[in-house]
């Protein structure tokens, strides 16, 4: 997003607990301002470090070291020019996406985790399809 949501330690107030393996109890807080609740977590209530990586980290990285796959292997072919519109318009239209997710979230019409496991599915699903027409094209002379 446009804002920054991270603080220093310092800036944090010493009400809370913060760290890693806390209890329930000390990792989240339950905030109530007239109708409404808020959740907020100050902690981790298990291991810290490299198993404690969020789910939304995880989808980045398999959307997009895939997406660039297909960004390189649609521009390695300069004959094929349809090939090359359709790799760098899917990565223009996951670019404006991803940007626009948080913004989508906040007025409602899709969480950026649902839009994140679509746009993961979609580029795993081209380039499922990108490989198999490859493999294809290869195999159809040979039959």
């Amino acid at each position: 997003m446009l804002v920054c949501d991270t603080y220093s330690q310092d800036d944090l107030p010493n009400e809370f607990t913060y760290g890693t393996l806390l209890s329930p109890e000390e990792a989240y807080l339950i905030i109530e301002d007239g109708d409404e609740r808020f959740l907020l977590r100050t902690g981790w209530t298990g291991h810290g470090g490299f198993f404690a990586i969020p789910l939304h980290f995880l989808i980045r990285w398999l959307t997009l070291l895939p997406l660039a796959v297909i960004i390189a292997l649609g521009t390695r072919e300069p004959e094929s020019r349809r090939t090359h519109k359709l790799a760098l318009g899917l990565g223009l239209v996951v670019c404006v996406l991803g940007f626009l997710a948080p913004y989508i979230e906040m007025i409602g019409l899709v969480s950026a985790l649902q839009l994140g496991l679509l746009l993961l599915c979609a580029v795993w699903l081209l380039l499922l399809i990108r490989g198999g027409y490859r493999l294809y094209q290869k195999v159809a002379p040979m039959v």
